[in-house]
């Protein structure tokens, strides 16, 4: 039997054992997140993009991509403050924008995982299904426990479709705590299309410092105050950038066992789950470290 098919035999038994156990047990790690319907209940308003989505953003943000997107804010900063100078022959910063743009373009795939993630509860388009994440499952509620193996029943697989930041996402336990920035590192590597967000349990809930990162929220506010038309995209996703770290926690419902990494697909990956599954075996086999799969689409 492969190692593969072993662990999904094991987290099938898990799901078999859990009305004798009350809770979800897999391997030496608890994990217990389920996705329940809910009826009766209207779906809360939309919100605008937000400061906690963008701490999902920056979180997952390797630090090299930090300091390049620090740097480009910083040119661009350093442009516009010179054109208000009268002393100043005027300056163009297209070229400098256009970097910016670009970069700030490439996080749309992380923006889109994180406002899905931090909405908290998904609804249907037909309005028949709201779907929450509960820590147990109610009686008689339609419930998927994340921590067993995907099912062939049409209705789950809609329900984790609908709820696909946590239905299609993989969840990752460290075996050891030091080790834990090394895999991050290589799941966060670049090139990939599939992987929307990599997080660790204490990453969706406090901004991960570092002097990139503060530079980047320097420069953003700088930007946000220099630009013109604060009412653009650019300054919007640069405002949400700004304030990353600051107001409530978006994500207090979501309790991850420490030394855990939540692994969020891009929405564009839900058609090919397998090759998100492949993709994040890949960048774990380049680490040699070992880690216990607790969650998984396939």
């Amino acid at each position: 039997m492969s190692a593969h098919r072993g662990r999904r035999w094991q987290a099938a038994l898990a799901c078999l054992l859990l009305p004798a156990m009350g809770s979800v047990a897999y391997g030496r790690t608890p994990f217990a997140l389920n996705l329940e319907v809910v009826t009766g209940e209207k779906p809360p308003a939309p919100s605008p993009a937000s400061a906690s989505e963008a701490l999902l953003v920056l979180n997952a943000m390797p630090e090299p991509r930090r300091e390049l997107l620090a740097t480009s804010l910083l040119r661009l900063g350093t442009v516009l403050e010179k054109k208000k100078n009268p002393l100043f022959v005027s300056l163009d910063d297209t070229e400098e924008r256009a970097t910016v743009e670009d970069l700030i373009a490439q996080t749309a795939p992380a923006f889109t995982a994180a406002a899905s993630l931090t909405a908290g509860s998904w609804q249907s388009p037909e309005g028949d299904m709201l779907i929450r994440p509960a820590a147990s499952c109610t009686p008689r509620r339609q419930c998927v426990r994340l921590g067993c193996a995907p099912s062939r029943d049409e209705n789950e697989r809609r329900l984790r479709f609908l709820a696909w930041p946590l239905g299609y996402a993989i969840v990752l336990a460290v075996g050891e705590r030091a080790k834990l920035d090394k895999i991050n590192e290589a799941l966060r590597a670049p090139g990939s299309f599939q992987i929307g967000l990599v997080l660790s349990s204490a990453e969706l809930h406090t901004l991960r410092t570092s002097p990139a990162q503060q530079a980047l929220q320097q420069h953003a506010r700088r930007l946000v105050k220099a630009m013109p038309n604060t009412q653009s995209p650019l300054s919007h996703r640069l405002a949400n950038l700004a304030s990353a770290g600051m107001g409530k926690d978006g994500l207090a419902w979501l309790k991850l066992p420490p030394d855990t990494i939540l692994v969020v697909p891009r929405l564009g990956a839900l058609a090919t789950p397998d090759q998100f599954v492949a993709d994040v075996r890949s960048r774990l086999a380049t680490v040699d470290d070992k880690v216990e799969w607790l969650a998984s689409p396939r």
